[in-house]
């Protein structure tokens, strides 16, 4: 594999080598079902890298492993952040994997030199810690049941959730832990940053998912993160992601069927139909694993934003939508006639982000329901000019591509 880049994989590897090495203590939060499982217990089913680094430096490295399915009868640890010496955080798409160094687009926020008295800092490191305590033993499963009037379906949920009457909770481990959030959507983190070409003040809160990893919803929750960045556009919307669906892509065990999901799509469509002159871009990737109710549903989606511009008194807003194609896409997957040209899942834009006029939303979860509600996710927000600006610059890069093609080119049928 090292034709495709491995070996920035084994870089990255050799690195948290040499720094346990010197010292360094790793802590590594990882899903329990991407070890063989959720009744995978002991070291001995970890990923041979991560084995490698306990075995060589047991006082050193040390490894908690989250049970999404154990928790939520489904999901996985998704979110993926990294914390240096309480100095340096990145928050971000790319998976700990080769193959996101080198095959796959992706899109992070990199904070480097924040002094030790940073609230942002400690909040990103509070939010970190939510999920150490959680995926340690000090914290045994315990989960309850409910119907949720909002998506008509029976759901489990951990027994401290607020979605559970408050009669029927536990009291909330984090609060308990004291790692409530420094900052939300109402209460914003002010941010000193000297890295552009003039220092700039900036207002920034970290989202998370899902909502019972909030310490009592003092965190902001992520999908309500990524509808507030939304409905504070005034003229644009830039959004890009891998997958973007208004429903469950993935099976629970507790709810058979697909949950409808429309919080993103009616958050564009409310922006498309009451603000002059919105202009909502959205960029979707396509691969060989790309969901096959897709497409219909963007197309549905572009045919309803389209709908109000034929009304007596017309909006002005527009949708516009694009897919974006990796080169290389469409032959990752070896079948019984060829073999693949490239590494299994690879080949794809894998970031995951909106930009508007306003504000900018970095995130770790795709568009699809299960990403807010029983998988691990979270999101940077600011209204930092040079950051919004930046990103926006990345964005237009790729929607001007020759990679990016509008929905209506596509052909649905060649992720099928």
């Amino acid at each position: 594999m090292h034709e495709f880049g491995a070996d920035r994989g084994l870089l990255l590897l050799k690195a948290l080598h040499d720094a346990a090495a010197r010292g360094v203590t790793l802590r590594i939060l990882t899903a329990k079902e991407s070890i063989g499982g959720d009744n995978s217990t002991g070291n001995s089913s970890l990923p041979e890298e991560v084995k490698g680094l306990v075995d060589a430096f047991p006082k050193q490295v040390e490894v908690h492993c989250w049970s999404a399915t154990g928790w939520y009868g489904g999901g996985i640890l998704h979110q993926k952040i990294w914390i240096f010496d309480k100095q340096h955080v990145y928050v971000g798409s790319a998976n700990m994997d080769w193959k996101s160094l080198a095959q796959v687009m992706e899109v992070g926020v990199m904070m480097d030199h924040l002094p030790s008295s940073s609230l942002l800092l400690e909040d990103i490191q509070r939010l970190f810690d939510v999920w150490w305590l959680w995926a340690s033993p000090e914290l045994p499963v315990d989960t309850s049941t409910y119907f949720s009037d909002r998506f008509q379906s029976q759901l489990m949920v951990p027994s401290w959730s607020q979605f559970l009457p408050k009669h029927k909770r536990i009291p909330d481990p984090f609060v308990r832990a004291r790692l409530e959030a420094h900052g939300n959507i109402e209460e914003q983190i002010k941010a000193h940053f000297g890295a552009s070409p003039q220092q700039t003040h900036a207002h920034m809160f970290v989202a998370a998912a899902p909502l019972e990893a909030t310490a009592a919803h003092s965190r902001a929750f992520d999908e309500d993160a990524l509808v507030y960045t939304i409905r504070n556009a005034t003229s644009r919307v830039s959004l890009s992601v891998m997958d973007f669906v208004p429903y469950s892509m993935y099976t629970l065990s507790t709810h058979a069927g697909s949950i409808s999901w429309p919080a993103l799509t009616d958050a564009l469509l409310a922006g498309i139909y009451a603000k002059r002159g919105l202009h909502v871009r959205l960029l979707i990737s396509q691969w060989q694993h790309s969901n096959r109710q897709m497409f219909p549903a963007l197309a549905l989606l572009q045919q309803q934003a389209a709908l109000c511009a034929q009304f007596r008194d017309p909006c002005t807003g527009k949708l516009e939508i694009k897919v974006f194609h990796v080169p290389g896409w469409d032959n990752t997957t070896a079948t019984a006639l060829k073999e693949a040209k490239w590494p299994a899942y690879t080949r794809v834009n894998h970031a995951k982000y909106i930009v508007t006029d306003t504000r900018a939303n970095i995130g770790t979860s795709n568009m699809e329901w299960g990403y807010f509600y029983t998988t691990a996710g979270a999101s940077v927000n600011t209204d930092h000019e040079p950051t919004r600006e930046a990103l926006e610059t990345l964005f237009n890069r790729n929607w001007d591509s020759s990679y990016a093609q509008p929905l209506n080119t596509t052909s649905v049928d060649a992720s099928l």
